[in-house]
């Protein structure tokens, strides 16, 4: 663990001047059309934390965090990336609400807002994560998506649809597929020519459906910060008597960081 704190650390005093900003190709679950630039590496690193309230919170969890790594790389239009999540417990059925312990997820823009009238990109989360079946429901799966972005002045607004939602196939008894839509949009609320902070706020729908609100800003022209929070609007499985599953609150604190390469 020190050494990848030392690695991340050796990344961060790193210093070239480049023109643009490292910001995460998302918002705060909801994907966006952009991508990491061209013949760049984005390096994340991460806390992640869910906030029990119910049956879950002295049942089964042994801890409410873990730290989250990801390594995304830009080539022309697609993205690929890697993300790992350090603590077991968050990855298997014990907690069973962030896929891993290793995924990989891309994305392709097909459409660029200014070429076109509206950016549209396709892609997908959590590929190799361990899958877990037997269970009212069946996580972690690939989760494909699409997604398309407009300007309309200083806000940019998201819409798309998502298959396997969080990884999840299906969440109850009923075997109903955990599909939906996903909308969300993003403002630069505090205008700097340097440290713009930007507010975004999406959602998603299906039976874990959520809403998500965060704020992001760049440090320096490599690195930024952001700041999300996870708000789920049903607590439990429907019905409630047959499942003590229990949706928390969770909270996701990242540092992002640009390094270009040739």
């Amino acid at each position: 663990m020190k050494k990848i704190y030392k690695g991340i650390l050796f990344l961060f005093l790193l210093s070239t001047q480049v023109t643009l900003f490292a910001m995460p190709s998302m918002l705060n679950y909801v994907p966006n059309c952009d991508t990491v630039p061209n013949k760049n590496l984005q390096v994340t690193f991460a806390n992640y934390m869910y906030d029990f309230k119910g049956p879950f919170q002295n049942a089964g969890v042994t801890t409410n965090n873990s730290f989250w790594y990801g390594l995304e790389v830009g080539l022309k239009k697609a993205e690929l990336g890697i993300d790992y999540l350090s603590n077991a417990a968050f990855v298997d059925q014990r907690s069973a609400l962030y896929a891993g312990p290793v995924c990989y997820n891309f994305k392709y823009r097909l459409l660029t807002e200014g070429k076109d009238s509206f950016s549209l990109a396709i892609g997908a989360y959590n590929l190799g994560a361990t899958k877990y079946n037997g269970l009212p429901f069946e996580f972690y799966y690939p989760s494909p998506y699409i997604i398309g972005t407009k300007t309309v002045r200083n806000m940019r607004f998201h819409l798309g649809y998502q298959i396997a939602i969080l990884g999840y196939k299906n969440l109850d008894y009923d075997k109903k597929k955990n599909d939906g839509a996903m909308a969300g949009f993003d403002t630069v609320i505090i205008k700097s020519k340097n440290h713009p902070l930007t507010l975004m706020v999406d959602y998603f729908s299906g039976p874990m459906s959520c809403v998500n609100v965060g704020l992001l800003q760049p440090i320096n022209s490599r690195l930024s910060w952001n700041l999300c929070s996870f708000h789920p609007l049903k607590q439990h499985l429907e019905p409630v008597q047959s499942s003590s599953v229990e949706f928390p609150i969770q909270y996701f604190l990242g540092l992002n960081y640009l390094i270009p390469f040739k």
